[in-house]
């Protein structure tokens, strides 16, 4: 689950080999919000993060503000 600021929403990525649940507990990163929720894995994803891969996929880097934004925050 996480927090957008107006409203929290469940998320399915596939960054659990890359990041425990501690390096992302309060993490920020930037959140596509404004796609059609999928059944992923047999749950609901309400959105998708944005990240870097490097080309073998070894290497997943959330993408993340440079600095703490508010939450809830668009990007433009």
């Amino acid at each position: 689950e996480i927090d957008l600021g107006t409203e929290k929403r469940t998320l399915v990525a596939g960054i659990k080999q890359y990041y425990s649940e501690k390096e992302l507990k309060g993490k920020q990163c930037i959140v596509f919000t404004n796609l059609e929720p999928k059944e992923v894995r047999g749950v609901k994803s309400e959105g998708m993060i944005l990240a870097a891969v490097n080309k073998d996929k070894s290497k997943v880097i959330l993408i993340a503000p440079e600095k703490t934004a508010e939450l809830g925050s668009k990007v433009e």
